[in-house]
């Protein structure tokens, strides 16, 4: 038996990989270098080692130790054996390999009789929680969410007592939100890293955001609150809205127990259509009670960590707060379908692309970005959304990108940092460069070394995110494939020091990468991009001009995905079961009234909806009927007849009695002084009702009012200056006009849903007199349907009905003189 020589005491290797600079070595390559320590059966370690590396499976990591070759027997070949080994399963290759992966942990697989793998039995590998603890039960939950979408949905629970909880769109968004809370003093109370991407849909997004938030408003409520950070960087082409809409959902279904909780959310977010999304946010804060601060891409991606955290970077003078203030922009869209995007601009500067080549959301990102002119600064990114955010900081500090790069965030990408900077160091366009890496994996390392060896002479600014890694008490998993260490080697802040040693450009922070993009380029070069004038029409449709509107609704809006009335979704009017009251105090009043408002409200549409055919407006409805008018014309015969002398009277009751009692005459005062004015009382009189036969329309008002409503102080003073008009003459009763005046003013002045200035608008504005003309337009709806229904002919008044008289004309009139 042979032991493999001891490799702590000689360290030997050779590379092996997939490129053409890792070629598959030789026989004679394996056993020079490989096995010089060896005594004997070289052949059979070669052969074992070739073998061993023809059926690599995706292993993240593999070692063998100790490796031991027995003696042939019976003049057979000798043997290697491994009697210890350790291996890593790389978990995003299952679906290549994972039936390969099946066969040897299943004996039944192996049909003896015929020597055949059953490979097609496949039971599915079972991916084990990070070292020292089993999966809590939410994040066993998300992990199959995640399986079952095309997108990402990760999350790992630090701290369940945590104050500070994340769910941050893009893998690597997700790390930088996470860097910023740590460099900020506050790895303590992070609760969770979690991320969500791949456009999931609006159920996959609301079930994440539902187990977070149930997380979050669990326990006992910390005496400081919660903090919930729902972040991201720019989208690329993906509609936000429908991500948006399911955490919106889970919020409102956890509305009372964040209100419990004192939770506080901070939301940043840019890409296509944000502005809607934002601001459906930014409302959604209005109606639960939750302070929600919404910040879109004008501010830095991270800026709103320190906004949460209550830390005021003014005070602090080493502060790591961006250097500059984003202006508002839309970055371009640089990401491919595949792991590897590549933008290059070249050319002259053009004032009009096609927009049958280019969305036009993207034209909108170029012209912003000025992606339409090439600049000076080249980059690679592990990340494809936080190129987007390097293009929106290149557009403010340089004259723009040469040529942007997203690799991928897998760990075995297309290509690597190496093959793009050897290029960048090639073109004399590309003056500085930028690399912006992750945990895990050395592709960086091959950067140092063409940068100590001089094959790369110019700057760079270089960063990789993933320093929060080492505080954390727990193995993650981040939101790439790649992002994992499997060495002090491959961690961020080996990296960052490293780099830093090599005389690249690196900042102590990912926040003040703007700082040291601005410093770095004016030192490197200098030139604005011309200004391309933007076409008209696409700026007046993206809102960048405009003209002054000639309406200004503000109770209704058709334009998104659901009708609002007055904010409020008209699914959330069904589901709330508000009713025709509650749409009308949407509508009237721009809000929710309560209950015993609204209630009052669907009582005065129904006593004043019909008052019998003698009435004139009822009569001049069937008149018009009768005459073969159609519905709006009958209608509208009907409702002109409503005024002063008939249903109109309702805002001039309300001024009168209003106006008296706030001038502070006493019922007396006011009767005696409408009687020395010559004034009749707005709606004191009846024309067949008295104090014996009261109208029961008012009385049934009187009795809901004195019940419901918290003070009812007008109607008491109404009533007592019935009592003094009554007292004249029994017909001098305050009639249905009267009541709903003075009971609706109690309603807007003692409900605290107006403010005094507003009740009295109301007031002013005849909103009064419209609940009496939409009650009657029931009643004038009705008679037209029956007239119809009836087919009634047309109405001729009697003659007897009329008295027609000449004696008052003494003198005939002359119309014209004839010859």
């Amino acid at each position: 038996m042979y032991a493999v020589a001891d490799l702590s005491k000689a360290r030997v290797g050779c590379g092996v990989g997939p490129d053409s600079r890792h070629a598959f070595p030789s026989r004679e390559t394996i056993a020079n270098t490989l096995l010089t320590h060896v005594p004997a059966e070289k052949d059979t370690l070669v052969d074992f080692l070739t073998h061993l590396c023809s059926v690599y499976l995706h292993f993240a990591y593999l070692e063998i130790n100790p490796l031991i070759v027995l003696d042939g027997v019976d003049g057979k070949e000798p043997q290697a054996h491994y009697l210890g080994m350790a291996a890593k399963l790389d978990q995003t290759a299952e679906s290549i390999c994972g039936h390969k992966w099946a066969v040897p942990r299943d004996l039944t697989f192996y049909d003896a009789a015929t020597a055949k793998v059953n490979a097609d039995r496949r039971p599915p590998m079972v991916w084990p929680a990070p070292f020292g603890r089993d999966l809590t039960k939410e994040e066993a939950y998300v992990q199959k969410l995640d399986a079952s979408t095309g997108g990402s949905l990760k999350l790992t629970v630090l701290n369940p007592e945590g104050r500070i909880w994340t769910m941050v769109a893009g893998g690597g968004a997700s790390v930088v939100y996470s860097d910023a809370i740590a460099v900020h003093g506050f790895a303590y109370e992070l609760a969770n890293y979690g991320e969500y991407s791949g456009a999931p849909s609006e159920s996959q997004t609301y079930k994440y955001a539902k187990t977070i938030i149930d997380l979050i408003t669990r326990g006992t409520p910390h005496a400081d609150g919660k903090i919930l950070i729902i972040g991201g960087g720019i989208a690329d082409f993906t509609n936000i809205a429908t991500t948006f809409k399911g955490i919106i959902r889970a919020l409102k279904e956890y509305k009372n127990q964040l209100i419990c909780h004192s939770a506080k959310i901070f939301v940043r977010r840019g890409g296509p259509n944000y502005q809607e999304d934002l601001k459906a946010m930014r409302l959604l804060g209005e109606s639960l009670g939750v302070p929600i601060r919404v910040f879109g891409p004008d501010a830095h991606i991270t800026e709103i960590i320190p906004l949460a955290l209550g830390i005021d970077l003014s005070k602090n003078k080493t502060s790591n707060a961006p250097a500059i203030v984003l202006k508002r922009l839309l970055v371009s869209s640089l990401r491919a379908s595949l792991s590897a995007s590549l933008v290059r601009f070249t050319g002259k500067p053009t004032a009009r692309v096609s927009s049958s080549l280019v969305p036009p959301l993207t034209m909108d990102n170029i012209i912003t970005s000025k992606l339409y002119h090439p600049g000076s600064v080249g980059y690679v990114s592990k990340s494809g959304g936080m190129s987007n955010e390097l293009n929106n900081m290149l557009s403010i500090v340089t004259n723009s990108t040469y040529e942007g790069i997203a690799t991928g965030d897998e760990r075995y990408p297309g290509t690597t940092f190496i093959d793009h900077f050897l290029r960048y160091e090639a073109n004399l366009e590309c003056k500085m460069l930028i690399l912006l890496g992750e945990v895990g994996g050395i592709e960086e390392y091959c950067v140092i070394e063409a940068v100590k060896s001089g094959k790369i002479k110019k700057a760079i600014v270089a960063w990789t995110i993933s320093t929060c890694a080492k505080m954390f008490t727990t193995e993650v998993q981040f939101g790439h494939a790649g992002s994992m260490a499997n060495s002090n080697l491959e961690t961020a802040d080996a990296k960052n020091r490293v780099m830093r040693d090599a005389r690249f450009v690196v900042p102590d922070t990912f926040e003040e990468l703007c700082r040291i993009f601005t410093e770095t380029y004016e030192d490197l070069v200098r030139g604005a991009p011309p200004v391309v004038p933007m076409d008209y029409k696409w700026a007046q449709e993206l809102g960048h001009i405009g003209k002054p509107a000639a309406f200004i609704p503000t109770i209704s809006d058709e334009r998104g995905q659901e009708l609002l009335y007055a904010g409020m979704t008209i699914s959330e009017v069904f589901r709330e079961d508000i009713g025709l009251d509650g749409v009308v105090s949407l509508l009237w009043f721009k809000r929710r009234l309560p209950p015993w408002a609204t209630k009052f409200v669907k009582m005065v549409l129904m006593l004043t909806a019909h008052h019998g055919p003698a009435v004139s407006g009822a009569m001049n409805t069937i008149v018009a009927t009768r005459a073969g008018k159609d519905l709006i014309s009958s209608l509208a015969f009907g409702l002109l007849t409503i005024g002063s002398q008939f249903g109109g009277a309702l805002d001039e009751a309300a001024s009168m009695f209003s106006n008296a009692r706030d001038t502070s005459l006493t019922p007396c005062e006011f009767v005696d002084q409408a009687r020395k004015q010559n004034k009749f009382i707005s709606s004191i009189g009846h024309k067949i009702k008295s104090v014996n036969n009261p109208d029961l329309h008012v009385k049934l008002m009187k009795e809901y009012v004195r019940k419901n409503f918290h003070s009812h102080s007008l109607l008491d003073y109404a009533l007592a200056v019935e009592k003094g008009t009554a007292a004249k003459k029994d017909t001098l009763i305050l009639n249905v006009d009267a009541c709903i005046a003075v009971c609706f003013v109690d309603l807007l002045r003692d409900s605290v849903a107006f403010t005094p200035e507003e009740a009295d608008e109301y007031i002013r504005i005849g909103t009064l007199n419209s609940l009496f003309v939409l009650g009657r337009s029931i009643g004038f709806i009705g008679h037209h349907l029956d007239q119809k229904r009836l087919r009634a002919p047309l109405y001729r008044h009697p003659a007897d009905d009329i008295f027609i008289t000449m004696a008052d004309v003494s003198q005939p009139r002359v119309l014209g003189k004839m010859h």
